[in-house]
């Protein structure tokens, strides 16, 4: 399985500041055939923009 992720998915919208930002920093995405924590696999990596 492969997908995408491209900056849009690492934004957020600052209320206080009425904008949307990048919000870089370490990430881990997790995946497996269950929700079980014992059987996910994972991936670890950096976003900045």
């Amino acid at each position: 399985m492969e997908f995408n992720l491209n900056a849009d998915t690492f934004r957020w919208f600052d209320p206080e500041n009425e904008e949307v930002l990048p919000l870089d920093g370490d990430y881990i995405i997790r995946y497996g055939n269950s929700s079980d924590p014992a059987s996910l696999q994972s991936v670890r990596f950096t976003f900045r923009q």
